[in-house]
Formats: structure tokens, C-alpha cells, sequence
């Protein structure tokens, strides 16, 4: 029966081990790179939010008047295109929606969204950076 304790005890060991050892990898990169990621996360949702409401807007209050088209960068969608923390770019303008293309400047975390009139269309593709 020791022999049996003695056994599980060293698996146990083995696995805590283990577990402790792949969280080690977790530095200082991986956050910065997750909280980066968080941030630009959340920046995306807000430029959504604002263009369903530019989109239902008249074009005489500042709006798109039922359409995207026309539009280029993100300043009418409350944003600025370019800070030291990350760019905005948008591409592949129809009535209905746009690609936005965020890119972070600190750890190189990358978030393209399609938008539509009624916000984000699925779930936004996030490339995280390879980490040596």
C-alpha cells in the first residue's frame, strides 16, 4: 500500500511540476502583448459602435445617410487613424460595411473587424506576435 501512496504522490508531482513549469514562459512580453490586445480590443468596439450610428445618421448632421461609402479614415467614427500606441485603417467600403484594420505600435498586436451597419460581423481576427 506504500509502495501504491508512493507512486500517486510522484505523479502528482509530475504534474504540478509540469504545470508550474509551462506557467514560468508567462513574462512581462506576454502580458504587455495581452493587455496591449485588451486595449485595441476594446478601441475596435467603440469605432463599431460609433459607425452604426454614423451610418443611420443624415449626411447634414455629419453622417454616412444609410452608407459607408465615402468614408476613409476613422476621425468620423470618433477616432483618431494613427497615435503612438496604434494605427486604424479602413478598407473594403460597400453600403453595409468596412474592414478595420487596428495595428498595436508597442508589441505589434493586430485586430482586423468587419463592420457593418449593426456593429462587428463575427468575432474579430486577433494575430498576436510570435514570442521568442
Amino acid at each position: 500500500m506504500n509502495a501504491q501512496k508512493l507512486m500517486i504522490l510522484s505523479i502528482l508531482l509530475l504534474i504540478i511540476g509540469a504545470a508550474i513549469s509551462s506557467k514560468i514562459g508567462t513574462g512581462p512580453e506576454e502580458i504587455l502583448t495581452k493587455s496591449e490586445s485588451d486595449i485595441l480590443l476594446q478601441e475596435v468596439r467603440y469605432i463599431a459602435s460609433n459607425a452604426v450610428i454614423y451610418w443611420r445618421k443624415p449626411a447634414q448632421l455629419g453622417g454616412g445617410k444609410k452608407s459607408f461609402i465615402g468614408i476613409t479614415d476613422v476621425r468620423p467614427l470618433g477616432a483618431e487613424p494613427i497615435n503612438s500606441q496604434r494605427v486604424h485603417t479602413i478598407s473594403a467600403v460597400n453600403d453595409k460595411e468596412f474592414t478595420l484594420t487596428t495595428v498595436g505600435l508597442i508589441n505589434g498586436v493586430t485586430i482586423v473587424a468587419i463592420v457593418t451597419n449593426r456593429g462587428i460581423k463575427g468575432t474579430p481576427v486577433i494575430t498576436l506576435p510570435i514570442q521568442n
